[in-house]
């Protein structure tokens, strides 16, 4: 990711898109904070995989080994994602870290 931030929103076309192609665990070089307003994610993090539904926060660490599948509940997903470099917000990258470490998901 090149910008500072990044914010986009995970609805019906976006779930039919990401069901479509290939989604294995991967990593990222950027903070990710998905928060779920309707629907449903499939987390796997940690060797673990959690299934949450809406409404929720989910966090992922910069460098963490994840997949997520965002999935339809009762017809409906709305979902934000807020992906963010370290430097967006340096002060409170080890307050977030140290948060959610453990807990990645919060329902």
């Amino acid at each position: 990711m090149n910008e500072l931030f990044r914010i986009f929103k995970v609805d019906r076309e976006e779930v039919q898109r990401l069901s479509a192609g290939a989604n294995l665990p991967h990593h990222h070089d950027y903070e990710e904070l998905i928060v779920g307003a309707q629907g449903s994610l499939e987390h796997f993090i940690d060797f673990r995989t959690e299934v949450i539904d809406a409404p929720f926060v989910s966090f992922v660490t910069k460098g963490k080994v994840h997949r997520v599948k965002p999935a339809m509940k009762d017809g409906a997903c709305d979902m934000w994602v807020l992906r963010f470099k370290s430097e967006f917000i340096p002060e409170t990258t080890f307050q977030l870290y140290s948060l959610y470490h453990d807990n990645a998901n919060i329902p």
